[in-house]
């Protein structure tokens, strides 16, 4: 029962604040201009919404299609496949040195495309591969809200605040270091909990899981190439490639179709995508920073 509560206190409490303090300190740290720079530039936020909604998912369905051993996992990586921007994404692109404006917007327009685009993924994932029909209803409000309270209203926050008090900038970096210790410790736990599923599916899935980030990385590459992008838009490109929101997708797998089976290469990915990402942080960092961000 200790365990269960001290589960719910680290996923539902703790989880969303670290991420919050997070990007409110990055708000601490952004200035209006770097938003205004994406509706002047759109190349930057066209690029990356082209890969996402997609790329991503065409080369994710054509490897669930042709590796996945059982259809529960092929629909698990469909859903994966399909995932929005992980809110992380915005960390690890402020990590990274990239432009977290770009970063921030990719994740909360996917994320308003994800509610409505869900539903319809599921279903014929789900028909195609089981051979049956079933009413798809995901938690569409719940996806907005989370979005909006972790990212959009931190982030704004901070704006407000360094506008009024520009002194309120130097608490950025400290800020984001007790946020980022807490959500280590949050993800080391859950990864504690999850460690008999995660041994159980070591193998074939947790590979296709690590295939699917490494191609979803070079995705973002190509795309930040091919568009030209500076590299603080390309560090932010590559990054939301890699690090997706899976949460909703897992709701849909264990409570709506009540098969957690399917949610396995979900809660992989969880790990899988950040180490990746981890990975390639030395070669993303970058020494200066995005137009329009202060640093101190």
């Amino acid at each position: 029962m200790g365990g269960l509560v001290l589960a719910n206190i680290a996923e539902s409490v703790l989880l969303p604040a670290s991420l919050a303090a997070i990007m409110f300190a990055i708000g601490l740290s952004l200035r209006p201009r770097a938003f205004l720079n994406l509706a002047i530039d759109r190349r930057p936020l066209a690029a990356g919404l082209v890969g996402i909604v997609f790329v991503v998912p065409l080369a994710g369905v054509a490897v669930a299609v042709a590796l996945a051993p059982t259809p529960a996992s092929a629909v698990g990586l469909v859903l994966l496949a399909t995932c929005p921007v992980g809110i992380l994404a915005n960390v690890a692109t402020d990590l990274c040195r990239g432009n977290t404006a770009l970063s921030i917007a990719l994740t909360v327009i996917v994320s308003g495309l994800y509610v409505f685009a869900a539903p319809l993924v599921a279903h014929y994932a789900v028909e195609i591969a089981f051979g049956e029909s079933r009413r798809i209803s995901a938690p569409t409000a719940d996806l907005f809200w989370k979005v909006a309270l972790v990212t959009v209203a931190p982030v704004s926050a901070g704006l407000v605040c360094a506008r009024a008090a520009p002194d309120l900038a130097r608490l950025s970096i400290p800020l984001k270091t007790a946020g980022s210790v807490l959500l280590v410790l949050v993800f080391a736990w859950v990864a504690a909990r999850q460690r008999a599923v995660l041994a159980d599916t070591m193998g074939l899935i947790v590979g296709l899981v690590l295939l699917v980030n490494l191609i979803n990385a070079a995705i973002g590459l190509v795309i930040a190439r091919a568009a030209a992008l500076n590299d603080p838009d390309s560090a932010a490109v590559i990054c939301s490639h890699m690090v997706r929101q899976e949460g909703t997708a897992i709701f849909i797998a264990v409570s709506v179709l009540g098969a957690p089976d399917i949610a396995v290469p979900l809660i992989i990915n969880t790990f899988v995508g950040l180490a990746v990402c981890a990975a390639l942080f030395a070669p993303l960092r970058l020494r200066r920073p995005p137009p329009g961000e202060v640093r101190p």
